[in-house]
């Protein structure tokens, strides 16, 4: 049995023999399966599938200090990041979270922009997040943003120096909103999102931690030309900080902007944020997340808006607003010329 030059897997006598009809029999066969199994891995690996697999909800493993500290391998001070966290809380994986949490008709936050994504590792575990509000909402936020019941702060406190005038929009560890009759409905609808759990889930996504039920601060900032907030760490009561910007647009000759730096030199930047409208940066505090504000310049025409939301240790008390403090409060008159 001798194969002819023809390729056709038949006998140089013209006889098909069945050692040849086996061979192409493997042959075809063979091509068969691998096209089928593209086929099949393609459609395993489809959105629809993965979906479908995945199911409505799925539950991470139960929390423990141990597995989130991993999450930080370029971070050195893990074990103080996790040690509060309670063993035996769960939270749904992000995709379900986000997919089950409805939009409301008046929330102005994209909870998706904020639970989607990963944290910058260095200098330290912190991300730049865009695009934080609705179309609708951006521009009537920076229009309408609060004037009244700010109280001025300046000085130092041996690591920094600052200056700036500062108002509370919620206070520490309550679900009350501070004066709300002064409050535009897109800052009412603003200050319930931040209140909501669909807000408190996002962050715990993208952060690894658990903040559905820490204390939560939150106060909005006018810094006017010259105002500034020198390199710092947050205290240690302080777990996630959430920075919102409201300017409709910022010029970076202008200074004020957010300076994520590698160290305790100012000169030493590793990233610049600018105060704009729907732009923010959310940051975990460690024993090296040093940042600051720069000084406004002097010639700027306009305050730097910001808005700064805290997660705070259970039990730690208001470093902005001490317990027992009747500040002076006054409206914010612009700047003047």
């Amino acid at each position: 049995c001798v194969e002819d030059d023809s390729g056709t897997g038949r006998c140089a006598l013209g006889q098909d023999c069945g050692r040849h009809r086996t061979r192409r029999h493997k042959q075809q066969t063979g091509v068969q399966r691998t096209v089928a199994g593209f086929a099949e891995r393609t459609r395993q690996h489809s959105p629809r599938t993965r979906a479908a697999r995945r199911g409505p909800f799925v539950a991470r493993k139960p929390w423990s200090i141990e597995r989130q500290a991993r999450k930080f391998p370029a971070c050195g001070c893990q074990t103080s990041h996790f040690n509060f966290i309670p063993d035996h809380r769960a939270v749904a994986c992000r995709d379900a979270s986000v997919q089950s949490t409805p939009r409301k008709e008046k929330a102005v936050i994209n909870f998706e922009t904020i639970a989607n994504g990963n944290l910058n590792r260095q200098p330290f575990p912190w991300v730049e997040i865009n695009n934080l509000f609705y179309i609708r909402d951006g521009s009537a936020l920076a229009s309408s943003y609060p004037t009244d019941h700010f109280k001025t702060v300046n000085g130092g406190d041996g690591e920094k120096k600052y200056s700036y005038q500062v108002r509370s929009l919620l206070p520490m560890g309550q679900s009350r909103i501070s004066f709300p009759e002064k409050l535009s409905p897109e800052w009412l609808a603003l200050a319930q999102d931040i209140l909501s759990p669909a807000y408190r889930e996002a962050v715990s996504l993208r952060t690894g931690y658990d903040l559905r039920q820490v204390p939560l601060e939150c106060n909005v900032y006018h810094y006017d030309p010259g105002a500034h907030l020198g390199p710092h760490i947050d205290l240690p009561d302080k777990l996630v900080v959430h920075v919102l910007y409201f300017n409709e647009s910022w010029d970076l000759k202008h200074g004020g902007f957010l300076a994520i730096l590698n160290s305790a030199d100012p000169v030493d930047v590793d990233t610049r944020v600018l105060p704009t409208i729907g732009n923010s940066a959310l940051f975990v505090r460690c024993d090296h997340s040093w940042h600051e504000v720069k000084p406004v310049n002097e010639s700027c025409r306009e305050s730097r808006r910001s808005m700064v939301i805290t997660f705070y240790k259970p039990n730690s008390p208001s470093t902005m607003w001490p317990p027992g403090e009747t500040p002076s409060l006054h409206d914010y008159s612009g700047i003047s010329r």
